[in-house]
């Protein structure tokens, strides 16, 4: 778990550092092995539906 690890240890163990973050060849080589920094957004229908039936 990576709230339970100093700053540190993160750090060295995503091979970056605090002060200039990943370099620009890093972010492409790492986006292309593990994809967009993204969520999937799911539908809030559901959601609403069952609040508005309440």
């Amino acid at each position: 778990m990576w709230s339970k690890k100093s700053t540190e240890a993160v750090l060295k163990e995503l091979e970056v550092t605090s002060t200039t973050g990943l370099s620009e060849h890093e972010i492409v080589q790492r986006r292309e092995k593990y994809g967009a920094n993204e969520l999937a957004i799911k539908s809030l229908k559901p959601y609403l539906e069952f609040f508005s039936l309440n």
